[in-house]
């Protein structure tokens, strides 16, 4: 008998554990989470605390995971090639945009995605989701370079609007010997932007026919023609080779630096001029890392001959979701990047202590209202008649933008300036076969 009483309470107690397991213990164990990976970078570091404190607010668990630059891209893609569930939100670049279209969620239902300009999602991020196009990525900065010019040795009324007036000014400063270098920008590839590729769509120029479109379908209806062996092309390298080697206003080995190698030279106080993303104003205006940090200017791109307008070029960085994971996972990053786009804390904080500008056109008109700052970076990166998207979005664009670097490098660095029509003639054969193949000419 007491034998059975005790198998009672044994069950009776077994039950109840069991019960308290299902509503008490499991909720616990169960918590949700969401796992961010990310570049190692200020601005990313920045929405990523923004991140910490939405999830301390709603209980969920962050885990990070910075990488490098270098190794980023070839990570996350092969997690997705593997279909790996590890990442819940994951940095979108328009670098690469159109690679990840297979790997991503659509994010439709990110209410406050509205609030975007369609400029920065249109072409970039929009892709093919069970059968619709969709938008697979939240943009949560804007991201352009411009040119930085020093205060302390240039007048603003002495600003370079052309080519002429950009070397003749590098020559004069250096003759002066207020400074080593007129200019220092990132040349080595995939730090075009802030030298070669600035300069050519300032010259009226593009890597394929029609310059400054970037519909594919347009680009096929021309056959994907390069411009290589344009003659603004032409002038495009002739004007950095001269920079090199005849007016000596760059440095000697400019061609192999990244866009850090060339922000330093310039913080050291070595560079009158700079190209560098609005993204790293905070780092060229720390005076705790910058010799030139409080006499920052702003200004647009100088014209090559064949241009009369000036130009600007910027684009967005993203968060966007990968579909392997679950539905209910999805929902919750989607609940993460709604609050970070909606939020004007967020989104003020994003430029007050990074410089970036920000992707909610709402605060962004507050900021144009209220801060001279803002407005004056603003009115220079974004504000202009001639706006450049500044990649292709096609799947080949990486290559593409390799074979257009180490044409334009070759170019720039030849011992003989007679050299380079030879030079962009190749690369034009090269690019159009690599590109074009028949019978489809699609890349």
């Amino acid at each position: 008998m007491k034998v059975r009483n005790l198998c009672s309470v044994l069950f009776i107690l077994s039950l109840a554990v069991m019960v308290g397991w299902a509503i008490g213990v499991q909720p616990a164990l169960a918590k949700k989470r969401l796992s961010i990976a990310y570049m190692s970078h200020p601005i990313h570091l920045n929405s990523v605390k923004w991140m910490k404190k939405w999830a301390q607010e709603h209980d969920v668990e962050l885990v990070e995971h910075p990488m490098s630059y270098e190794v980023y891209l070839q990570k996350i893609t092969n997690a997705f090639k593997a279909k790996s569930d590890e990442y819940d939100i994951i940095w979108h670049n328009d670098d690469w945009g159109q690679l990840w279209c297979n790997y991503l969620a659509s994010v439709e239902g990110v209410p406050s995605k509205k609030l975007i300009d369609r400029f920065l999602l249109d072409d970039i991020f929009v892709c093919e989701v069970d059968g619709k196009m969709v938008d697979t990525a939240v943009p949560f900065v804007i991201t352009g370079p411009l040119v930085y010019y020093r205060k302390d040795l240039i007048k603003p009324e002495e600003v370079p609007k052309t080519w002429k007036e950009f070397q003749e000014l590098s020559v004069r400063l250096q003759k002066e010997g207020k400074v080593k270098y007129g200019y220092v920008g990132g040349m080595k590839y995939p730090h075009t932007w802030f030298s070669l590729l600035w300069a050519m769509w300032a010259n009226n120029c593009d890597i394929l026919e029609p310059k400054y479109v970037r519909n594919n379908k347009v680009l096929a209806e021309h056959k994907w023609t390069t411009m290589m062996d344009k003659p603004c092309m032409q002038d495009t390298m002739e004007f950095w080779w001269d920079n090199i080697h005849t007016y000596k206003i760059v440095p000697p080995d400019m061609a192999g630096y990244t866009r850090t190698e060339a922000n330093a030279v310039f913080m050291a106080g070595n560079a009158a001029m700079t190209v560098a993303d609005n993204v790293y104003y905070a780092t060229l205006n720390d005076p705790e890392k910058s010799k030139v940090a409080g006499k920052l200017g702003f200004a647009r791109y100088p014209i090559g001959p064949r241009a009369d307008k000036q130009i600007s070029f910027y684009a967005s960085w993203a968060w966007a979701i990968p579909k392997f994971i679950s539905k209910e996972r999805q929902e919750l990053a989607m609940q993460l990047l709604d609050w970070l786009t909606a939020s004007e804390e967020v989104q003020v904080d994003m430029w007050k202590s990074q410089g970036g500008q920000v992707v909610n056109m709402e605060v962004h008109k507050k900021l144009m209202e209220t801060d001279p700052l803002y407005r004056e970076m603003a009115s220079v990166l974004m504000m202009t008649e001639n706006l450049v998207p500044p990649a292709y979005y096609f799947k080949a664009w990486p290559k593409l933008h390799s074979m257009y670097s180490t044409y334009a490098i070759k170019a720039v660095t030849a011992k003989d300036r007679s050299a380079i029509p030879g030079i962009l003639k190749e690369a034009a054969r090269v690019i159009h076969r690599a590109l074009c193949r028949p019978p489809e000419c699609t890349p």
